[in-house]
């Protein structure tokens, strides 16, 4: 429970509950950067740009952070996947970018 606790937490933007046995600092501060990431393509229009990628960093992203709750080997395919899914992300919507740039 203690994981679920500390990844709702991430999930939340940084709330000030705190879990009673938190993750590690370092494990907190990756998913919170990841949540950053994900919130920023979305803003940037990842959902329409490259859904399919999106919408498995998000379902991967959910895995990574309640993960460790049930498996460590399985959050860490999570977490494998996750920035797998979210560089293609980021790889299509700087892809057209350059086209435009390039094109100039």
């Amino acid at each position: 429970m203690k994981h679920v606790l500390a990844a709702l937490i991430v999930l939340a933007g940084g709330a000030t509950a705190q879990a009673t046995e938190p993750l590690p600092s370092e494990d907190l501060g990756e998913m919170a950067a990841g949540r950053l990431r994900l919130e920023s393509l979305l803003s940037e229009g990842a959902r329409q740009a490259a859904p399919a990628a999106m919408a498995r960093a998000e379902d991967s992203f959910a895995c990574w952070i309640t993960g460790p709750e049930y498996d460590d080997s399985g959050s860490m395919r999570c977490h494998d996947e996750f920035l797998a899914a979210i560089g293609r992300v980021e790889q299509s919507l700087a892809m057209p970018r350059r086209s435009l740039v390039a094109a100039h």
